[in-house]
């Protein structure tokens, strides 16, 4: 039987639960907040703490609630900050901060990406000269003994 219009059916039911707009807005300001002022910089231990859920229940949201598609954008700009100021700037281990910020940061995954392209352009460019040379290598061997053995 459908739910009557009006009702709060769709907002009690235990699978697929659906929000009001001031339910997202709420968990939109929360989650924003979370991400300015505490220290933390795991989105899952933070869902788990405030609503018992796991992680992929806020994205799932976020597929049908575009402000907090928004929402989670900005958290995670917010979260690379903390990485890069505690790692980078900080009194931290830079080494986490590189590998962690990738996850957190697009404009730092794709500046490492573009990093290991130049790398494996500059290592196919160094092994195509290293096989240039070893050929002319040969071949001049090859001259040297031909030359050598009509003497």
């Amino acid at each position: 039987m459908a739910a009557a219009k009006g009702n709060t059916y769709t907002q009690n039911r235990k699978i697929n639960p659906q929000y009001t707009d001031k339910q997202i807005a709420t968990i939109i300001d929360d989650l924003l907040e979370w991400a300015y002022k505490d220290d933390g910089i795991y989105i899952a231990s933070y869902i788990y703490e405030k609503y018992k859920r796991s992680k992929s229940w806020i994205y799932n949201l976020a597929d049908h609630h575009e402000e907090l598609k928004d929402a989670l954008e900005v958290t995670r700009e917010l979260i690379a900050a903390k990485v890069a100021n505690h790692c980078f700037m900080g009194d931290r281990n830079s080494t986490f901060g590189e590998k962690i910020l990738p996850i957190y940061c697009k404009e730092y995954k794709a500046l490492k990406e573009w990093q290991a392209e130049l790398s494996r352009q500059k290592d196919s460019d160094l092994k195509a000269t290293a096989d240039q040379i070893i050929k002319a290598v040969k071949e001049d061997r090859l001259l040297e003994l031909l030359s050598q053995k009509d003497d």
